[in-house]
């Protein structure tokens, strides 16, 4: 018979929690009270090492700045800003509702975006909930998050919008302290870009306070496009990192120049040289610039090579959001090697190491 203290052992074994939860609830015991120091140990439990531009962005969000967070891709932009946001709240526990919007400009990396803000949230110990808010947000969702916001928000500029226009809008906002706005330069001399611009005004009217910071890759001018996130009447910091990406681009050409070589087939005819160059042991994502373009080629590639059958994959906005959801975990796992898709993987979908990356056609804007 076990007594009282081995059966309490045992429960404690089964409800031994994450590693995330361990270090939070140490860093608790710990007394760590600064919001940084508890992510700086957070950091360290994971065997993390912050780069310099992410002190840098905490520390000039805790001073109460706005700007530009400018570095390459797969760099760490996402906590870079969302950490410092997330340790500003915590400096007014007081607060309820909403405190943390992070405003992406699509909806398929919102659930990636969520996953990774929840680890940070659990990590030092914040009792925030986080959720996201899209086009793909269940009616019933969206109600329960009306009479109770989440300290946290994952959303869209159109969804964003949508909610201001909520006669309650005004408690909605009341305590927003930060906004985070990820892939920037695509918001950029566009009308989503607009939407954007005139809904970050509406929210500054309501809370003069907020700060603003913008995330962005592939922008050359980074001074106007900080200028534009944070506001006419804000001094736009800029943090910057120059950490080396080596590239290796090759062209490959049509073995005639036809008058219109696109036409009709949408370029098929280059399949064979693609299918030369395609490993399914490399994860590689295939862009196209259409949906049906994107239809096509996965079709080809499926019929040419029967055998890559479980490692291809098609990727688009107009699918499912379980699809969508399947493929980007396929790629996360390794399960799923080839993708062809449009932009809906071009904005930030968090997996791991991509290999190689092949453009059908010309791209849309060199960023």
């Amino acid at each position: 018979m076990e007594t009282t203290e081995e059966s309490r052992a045992k429960a404690r074994r089964r409800n031994k929690p994450n590693a995330s939860e361990s270090a939070a609830e140490s860093m608790a015991l710990e007394g760590a009270d600064d919001p940084l120091e508890r992510v700086e140990r957070w950091f360290a439990a994971r065997s993390w090492r912050p780069f310099e531009f992410q002190r840098e962005a905490w520390a000039a969000r805790m001073r109460g700045e706005s700007g530009l967070i400018h570095v390459p891709t797969g760099a760490g932009k996402t906590y870079a800003a969302f950490v410092g946001a997330l340790a500003h709240a915590q400096l007014e526990p007081e607060l309820k509702g909403l405190r943390v919007l992070y405003v992406t400009p699509l909806k398929a990396v919102a659930r990636d975006i969520k996953l990774a803000l929840e680890e940070a949230v659990q990590g030092i110990g914040a009792n925030f909930r986080v959720e996201d808010r899209t086009g793909d947000t269940s009616a019933h969702r969206r109600s329960k998050q009306k009479l109770a916001m989440p300290e946290v928000l994952v959303t869209t500029p159109e969804s964003l919008a949508l909610l201001l226009c909520d006669t309650d809008h005004e408690r909605h906002f009341k305590n927003l302290d930060s906004i985070v706005l990820d892939e920037w330069h695509e918001c950029l001399a566009t009308k989503r870009g607009s939407l954007l611009e005139l809904t970050l005004t509406r929210l500054r009217s309501l809370r003069p306070s907020v700060a603003t910071w913008a995330l962005t890759a592939t922008i050359d001018n980074v001074e106007e496009a900080a200028q534009a996130a944070v506001g006419t009447d804000t001094k736009a910091t800029i943090v910057r990192a120059r950490l080396p990406r080596p590239l290796v681009i090759e062209t490959l050409f049509p073995s005639e120049i036809d008058a219109f070589p696109w036409s009709g087939q949408l370029g098929l005819r280059m399949l064979p040289k693609l299918l030369r160059e395609l490993d399914p042991k490399k994860s590689t994502l295939i862009f196209t610039n259409t949906r049906s373009q994107a239809e096509r080629w996965h079709k080809a590639i499926r019929e040419a090579k029967p055998e890559w059958a479980e490692q291809l994959a098609l990727h688009h906005g107009s699918l499912a959001p379980e699809e969508r959801e399947s493929v980007e975990q396929g790629v996360k796992t390794g399960t799923i090697s080839l993708v062809v898709c449009t932009s809906s993987l071009d904005l930030g979908v968090d997996f791991g190491p991509v290999e190689k990356i092949v453009q059908i056609g010309s791209p849309k804007g060199v960023a």
